[in-house]
């Protein structure tokens, strides 16, 4: 969820370091460097900036009084394209990022998109933003230092845009763009600079990836919205990903503990059950929801089982009892904050072996879903929205029937809009 990012200088650092922006234009700079607006020192054959990021380096604009496009080997290595030649003629007549290969962030810049991408920003930092904080913990991270970490980290910017455009279409915020065709193409473009910073991971980018891995959950939750549900499967997309943050959390777990300043570290702290086993899967967590784990003959005849499927449920049924217990306002431990940040991270704190038997689409994994969609109707934000009475009803709409009575309670939560007794 929020817990879980870090970088070895945090924003408020006296070594860290934003790109400047008032900068005078380079006109003849790399094509990357004019795209994001940021000043090429021009070097041949690769600038400092596509150097340092390991890109490739491609000078499409030379002076006039040079003899030929040719004459530039750098300029060379790849043609330039019809929208980049639209561009650069000055015309401004194709609609928000018509000329943006969904896989590739070196798309040409044209007037439209820096107005896009302008009035994203804006959407994010006035609406967006601030709609994603559980807490005054996190409230900071995501309206204030994420998006100045985002000017050195493209994936994490892409990821920003992404989400403000979703956030756009789901709430009718701003009908001046297609906010579903422009979060699916900066999606794809924040999921291909992801994808390379995780396999260059280290403590100079930590903070930015997990950041962006938390953006993208919350992108690839919002899109559940919009799925066919007939007939019903597991929401793939959202699980991978999920198993990937699983995996990434792991690998910098080192980096995290060693910088006990950063950002990660102190929402990491904030959110103790990330590294509390008892808390999350004790057997008394799970009081009241034995039942789910009930075998009948025909069970045991069919169903695939093992220590390790008995454990998947088990601890399952305990991180969701423990939530449960925190929404129970005759405990001592009732806390509804506490129970939304750990609803929030649910996808991370399970184990990746339940998350096998829900893409396996298991009928009794498919229950303990319904379980946890409903107890989602404590987060009222945007991004959660129906989601949640969708999912619970197309689940119980594809269990066969001898499975139905265990449904019973998500359903009835999802129609009141409240947690009821079990």
């Amino acid at each position: 969820m929020f817990g879980q990012y870090s970088l070895n200088t945090s924003p408020t650092d006296s070594s860290y370091r934003a790109p400047k922006l008032n900068h005078r234009k380079s006109r003849y700079g790399c094509q990357r460097c004019r795209m994001r607006r940021v000043k090429c020192n021009e070097a041949k054959p690769t600038c400092h900036h596509c150097e340092r990021h390991r890109a490739q380096c491609i000078y499409d604009r030379l002076p006039r009084n040079a003899k030929s496009r040719e004459s530039s080997p750098a300029s060379s290595s790849r043609p330039l394209t019809s929208e980049a030649r639209t561009s650069e003629s000055g015309s401004d007549k194709q609609s928000p990022l018509s000329s943006v290969d969904t896989a590739d962030d070196d798309a040409p810049e044209s007037k439209q998109r820096r107005l896009l991408e302008a009035r994203l920003m804006h959407l994010y930092l006035t609406e967006t933003g601030p709609s994603l904080p559980i807490d005054d913990i996190t409230r900071p991270v995501f309206a204030n230092m994420m998006p100045k970490l985002a000017l050195d980290s493209e994936a994490l910017l892409y990821s920003i845009y992404a989400l403000a455009a979703v956030h756009s279409c789901v709430c009718n915020i701003d009908s001046t763009f297609d906010g579903l065709e422009v979060h699916r193409k900066y999606l794809a473009m924040a999921l291909h600079e992801h994808t390379k910073d995780i396999a260059e991971l280290s403590e100079s980018n930590f903070e930015s990836v997990f950041l962006t891995t938390h953006l993208l959950r919350v992108c690839m939750f919002a899109n559940l919205r919009f799925r066919n549900r007939s007939p019903y499967t597991p929401p793939l997309e959202w699980i991978l990903t999920t198993g990937t943050q699983q995996a990434l959390f792991t690998k910098a777990w080192s980096i995290i503990v060693a910088h006990p300043e950063s950002i990660a570290a102190r929402m990491v702290t904030s959110s103790p059950i990330i590294y509390d086993a008892e808390e999350r899967f004790g057997e008394s967590q799970r009081k009241g929801l034995e039942y789910i784990l009930e075998r009948d003959d025909e069970d045991e005849a069919s169903e695939p089982w093992d220590p390790e499927i008995q454990d998947a449920y088990e601890t399952t049924l305990s991180y969701l009892g423990g939530c449960l217990q925190l929404l129970d306002p005759n405990s001592e431990r009732f806390n509804v904050n506490d129970a939304r940040r750990r609803m929030v991270i649910f996808p991370m704190a399970v184990k990746k072996s339940f998350l096998d038997l829900t893409q396996e689409a298991r009928p009794r994994a498919m229950v303990v879903m319904a379980y946890y969609f409903a107890i989602l109707v404590i987060e009222t934000t945007w991004w959660v929205g129906d989601v949640r009475t969708l999912e619970v009803r197309a689940i119980a709409e594809s269990l066969p029937a001898k499975w139905l009575k265990m449904v019973e309670w998500p359903l009835r939560v999802v129609e009141a809009g409240a947690i009821l007794p079990i």
